[in-house]
């Protein structure tokens, strides 16, 4: 960002049919209540992915779906995609693959992960096998977070806003910064209540303080050209190095 910028551009991809393609969630039993392997009272909402938000590669269950014409039949219930001794139905509460979608399956209690390995804490970790979870891995951490001194700004959209009845709606709103003194960026964390639509986000730094139009958008705006921060599904929050900072 321009050292005499006092604004930010943040722009939101926003997927109608949602990230992920959670509708494929409503194609398999109990697609909406998949436990997260290694997280308490949390839920894995990209069943078929890799990553729990939903996004790129598939797991060993969103192969098998995929392959199976992304549909849920006995050949894709009776199959144990993770190989956990463990049938696809049975982890989703489905053991006599009766299910049908719209209707209730057998079992909607004690749902588990079809594409990972459970209970993961019975299974060792491999990189080179895709179907264990390193549940032991720390979740990302930025120390200077914690200093005294820092102060967190949150840029977040109005509440309410509706996301348009498309496929894809890029969203820009742009916000006035603290210029009372100089101030450096040392994290950008995602700010997110409805994984259902949002794909990706993107701040940028304007070089001008005029504000931006808040309203659809294109993916980036003639003012505000300096990409600060990116987010986008399966992506961690950012913190910069030490002694490392935006400004």
């Amino acid at each position: 960002m321009h050292s005499a910028s006092l604004a930010c551009l943040v722009l939101l991809a926003l997927i109608q049919y949602s990230c992920g393609f959670s509708f494929f969630r409503d194609r398999i039993p109990n697609g909406r209540m998949v436990a997260h392997p290694c997280k308490t009272n949390t839920l894995w909402n990209g069943v078929g992915h890799l990553v729990e938000q939903g996004g790129g590669a598939r797991n060993a269950f969103g192969l098998a779906f995929y392959a199976n014409g992304m549909m849920w039949n006995r050949t894709l219930c009776m199959k144990d995609s993770d190989g956990d001794g463990q049938t696809n139905g049975q982890e989703l509460g489905d053991p006599d693959c009766t299910w049908t979608p719209s209707t209730t399956p057998k079992r909607t209690t004690g749902i588990s992960h079809p594409g990972f390995k459970t209970p993961a804490s019975q299974y060792r970790y491999s990189s080179t096998d895709p179907t264990t979870l390193d549940c032991s891995a720390a979740p990302p951490d930025c120390p200077a977070n914690r200093e005294s001194h820092v102060k967190t700004l949150n840029l977040t959209m109005a509440k309410g806003t509706m996301v348009p009845s498309k496929t894809t709606t890029y969203y820009c709103t742009s916000f006035q910064v603290p210029h009372d003194v100089p101030y450096h960026a040392i994290g950008f964390d995602a700010i997110l209540d409805n994984l259902n639509v949002i794909h990706h986000m993107l701040l940028y730094g304007c070089a001008s303080s005029t504000p931006e139009p808040t309203g659809e958008c294109d993916m980036s705006s003639s003012s505000c050209r300096d990409l600060l921060a990116v987010w986008s599904l399966g992506l961690a929050d950012q913190c910069l190095p030490d002694l490392a900072g935006v400004r």
